[in-house]
C-alpha cells in the first residue's frame, strides 16, 4: 500500500502511470484504520504526501488527493463518507455520481484499490497536479495546469522538477 517516494522521483514522468499502476495497493474494504497510521515499521503519523483511489484491478486511477496538513488516518476515511452532507467525500460523491446512489457506490468503492506515496511536504501540492494531469483520474475536479503534461516533459525526471519547484517557492517567500 506504501510507494516508496525515492522510487518514484528518480523516474521520468512519463512513467509515472506505469510505475502507480503495479505499485502495491491494498483493497479499501481491507484497509484497517492502523494500517493509515502504521505500516510495516514506518509511522504515517504526521507524514505528507499523496494517496490515490484505483479501480478494483489496480490499473486506473479513479482518484489522486495529498495530504498536506491532516494525517493519512484522518483524510482517507473522509473520502469514504456516503452522505451528501460530509464535508470531504469528493471520491465517494464522485462514486455515487457514476452509480446512482451511495449504496451502490459503497459496494463498488470497498473493491477499489489504494496507494500511499510519503514524501517532504515541499514537494506535496507540485505532485499532486503533476499525478492530476499525468494519470487523469476522473474523479478529480479538473484544476490548475502544472505545466508539465503533454509529451515535451516525458523524459523530465518527476522529482527534479518538485525539487526545483521548492527551491523557487522558498526564494519567492524571502
Amino acid at each position: 500500500m506504501i510507494q516508496n517516494y525515492e522510487s518514484l522521483s528518480n523516474s521520468r514522468l512519463s512513467d509515472l502511470g506505469s510505475l502507480l499502476s503495479g505499485a502495491p495497493k491494498k483493497v479499501l474494504g481491507e484497509v484497517r484504520l492502523f494500517d493509515l497510521i502504521m505500516t510495516g515499521d514506518t509511522l504515517l503519523v504526521h507524514v505528507h504526501g499523496i494517496y490515490c483511489f484505483y479501480d478494483r484491478y489496480g490499473i486506473t486511477c479513479l482518484y489522486v488527493g495529498k495530504v498536506e496538513g491532516p494525517q493519512f488516518i484522518e483524510r482517507v476515511p473522509a473520502h469514504l463518507s456516503p452522505s451528501e452532507g460530509s464535508w470531504f467525500n469528493q471520491f465517494m460523491r464522485g462514486m455515487k455520481g457514476e452509480y446512482a446512489s451511495f449504496d451502490i457506490a459503497a459496494l463498488v468503492a470497498r473493491q477499489c484499490m489504494l496507494v500511499i506515496i510519503p514524501m517532504p511536504l515541499p514537494f506535496v501540492a507540485r505532485a499532486e497536479l503533476i499525478l492530476i494531469e499525468r494519470l487523469n483520474p476522473r474523479l478529480n475536479k479538473k484544476r490548475s495546469k502544472s505545466g508539465y503534461n503533454g509529451s515535451a516533459y516525458d523524459m523530465t525526471v518527476f522529482g527534479e522538477i518538485l525539487q526545483n519547484a521548492a527551491e523557487f517557492e522558498q526564494l519567492n517567500k524571502a
